[in-house]
């Protein structure tokens, strides 16, 4: 399954993506979307100039996640992949992510994600060797506790890995 086919996006939409390591995920969008205005951001300075370097089209900037460097309703959309259980304050994430959205924004959140407690339990237990993982890794209703707290509401979710868990998350700035 594609993943650029379930974000409502539009032709011109400002989109930042977070923790968007090389590049690749805001390359295989632009793909589809090439009047889009696009950023990325991480916090691996190596990744961030390899980006520079394969991407002109882009604007990629060395930062976190938990403390975003643009103004208040910047972006139509967020991306954030496969990075949530690296953070060590999610609740930032999230507020981060509602602060630089427009009133009518989404975050498209794309992680793993246990559908059961015992299962959340044992994959953050069993955790990972990389030394920037936190491993946290959160449910649906996790997600949804989050992003409420934030002003974010979900909107939809849908299944992308049923083996792994892989979901995508759609949450909605509430304005």
């Amino acid at each position: 399954m594609n993943l650029a086919s379930l974000l409502d996006v539009r032709a011109n939409d400002k989109i930042l993506d977070i923790s968007c390591g090389d590049g690749t995920a805001l390359s295989n969008l632009r793909g589809t979307m090439p009047d889009a205005e696009l950023h990325g951001i991480d916090v691996q300075e190596d990744l961030i100039q390899r980006a520079q370097q394969n991407y002109s089209w882009g604007t990629f900037v060395t930062a976190s996640a938990e403390q975003l460097p643009y103004d208040d309703g910047r972006f139509n959309a967020l991306l954030c992949s496969h990075s949530l259980h690296h953070y060590k304050n999610p609740r930032l994430v999230f507020q981060e992510a509602a602060r630089v959205l427009t009133q009518d924004g989404i975050l498209y959140l794309v992680d793993v994600m246990p559908w059961l407690r015992v299962q959340q339990l044992l994959w953050n237990w069993d955790g990972c060797s990389e030394p920037y993982h936190f491993e946290k890794y959160y449910t649906l209703a996790d997600i949804k506790r989050l992003g409420l707290k934030s002003g974010l509401r979900l909107k939809r979710h849908h299944v992308l890995s049923l083996s792994s868990g892989e979901r995508l998350a759609v949450l909605a700035n509430n304005g």
